[in-house]
């Protein structure tokens, strides 16, 4: 979790000048959350020429989703989507993409403060209603996993670094980089990309390796 006493840096993009300024001064009124938000822009490519980015962005992506946050994404930015777009394909294809977080314009703005800190944090945040929407639309094909295999990836799913799982199960950290890659080529063999964190962190998700406390 990020320190409660440094500012959390947060991005705004979004075409809509009344919610850049109405969310900008909800957001840094919270109490027992110090949230400040440096820029607040139209697009994409405003808040990327405009100098040093924040640790993380809340994005309303108005044309093209997938494109809005790989760009964000490869410059190293946190990215959550707030959008309208609740269809279950643009939600996983914004996940795929990099999004570390996917929230409804629809859902209580407390979610919005509960989002960033998790990413700001190292984590993920999805609602549940995405998640469920997401994650049922389609059949999805199961890999069988060792108990060992289990717990690895429940590890890097929570946002644990290999070395942090690897000392919390009493392996070596290259033992533990030996069952992602049997992880990972599990799940393709499944047709389920995982090469990511993000996307380990989905599949275990979706297959109810995780607990959802990270799901709102």
């Amino acid at each position: 979790m990020p320190d409660e006493c440094v500012p959390i840096e947060l991005g705004l993009v979004d075409d809509h000048s009344m919610y850049r300024d109405g969310a900008a001064l909800w957001l840094e009124n919270q109490p027992g959350r110090r949230i400040r938000v440096v820029a607040a822009v139209r697009s994409v490519a405003d808040l990327l020429v405009g100098g040093r980015l924040p640790a993380v962005v809340l994005l309303d992506p108005s044309a093209d989703p997938v494109q809005a946050v790989s760009r964000l994404v490869a410059a190293g930015v946190g990215v959550i989507v707030h959008s309208t777009d609740e269809t279950p394909h643009v939600v996983r294809a914004a996940l795929a993409a990099g999004a570390r977080g996917y929230v409804s314009k629809r859902a209580p703005l407390s979610d919005l403060v509960d989002a960033v800190v998790s990413v700001a944090g190292g984590g993920h945040y999805l609602t549940r209603l995405l998640a469920q929407g997401a994650l049922l639309s389609v059949p999805l094909r199961r890999p069988v996993l060792s108990d060992r295999e289990v717990e690895v990836l429940r590890g890097v799913a929570e946002g644990r670094t290999r070395l942090a799982v690897a000392r919390s199960l009493g392996l070596s950290e290259g033992t533990v980089k030996t069952y992602l890659e049997r992880i990972r080529c599990k799940y393709r063999a499944a047709g389920r990309a995982a090469g990511s964190t993000v996307e380990l962190y989905q599949r275990a998700l979706e297959d109810g390796l995780i607990a959802t406390t990270r799901v709102a």
